[in-house]
């Protein structure tokens, strides 16, 4: 028998014990059920790097989305699923709902990644300052844009009003801290 032909023979819990030593070329001992990899370490910056990075995001087009990423710490497709509605600056609050993901290069409404994903975060003031100016100037673009501004609630949004794709808020915040010299270790 050749060897081909005994890996489709024999039972099924043989089978899946085989299926579970696939990953012998990367780890020597077999894939354990139930039990995830352990999770990507996330890199942390000093205050300092956070500094550099403040001071170069607060020039850009974007700095009250940059400021709410600092501070709350939001992923991207939080970040590019923030409505006007989710945002009370007056009682410093913004209710995380609804997210944008991508799927196949699209963006795409989502509900999150889990119930916990959907939660209210306080704003500080520092945060609310700036994102309370972000917020006017693209309300002022829309007014300037008439009727041809996209109707949608979207608060992270480019200069003729479409909405931030994940990916975008990806690559330009990846300029941004490499013009700080922020990068994380």
């Amino acid at each position: 028998m050749s060897d081909s032909a005994s890996i489709t023979t024999g039972s099924l819990a043989q089978r899946r014990t085989r299926r579970r030593w696939t990953s012998a070329s990367r780890n020597c001992r077999p894939r354990e059920r139930g039990r995830r990899s352990a999770k990507k370490q996330h890199a942390i910056w000093t205050p300092p790097q956070l500094g550099a990075f403040l001071l170069v995001a607060l020039r850009d087009r974007y700095d009250g989305m940059w400021v709410l990423a600092a501070t709350t710490g939001m992923r991207r497709s939080e970040l590019a699923g923030v409505e006007g509605k989710m945002v009370d600056l007056d009682a410093g609050a913004l209710t995380i709902e609804d997210t944008r993901v991508v799927v196949r290069g699209r963006a795409e409404a989502s509900d999150g990644k889990s119930e916990s994903s959907q939660r209210d975060i306080s704003l500080d003031s520092f945060t609310v300052r700036h994102l309370r100016s972000y917020i006017g100037r693209m309300n002022e673009e829309r007014e300037a844009f008439g009727d041809s501004y996209p109707n949608h609630d979207y608060v992270m949004v480019g200069p003729e009003g479409r909405p931030l794709h994940p990916d975008t808020i990806t690559a330009r915040s990846n300029r941004l801290v490499d013009k700080a010299g922020s990068r994380a270790s």
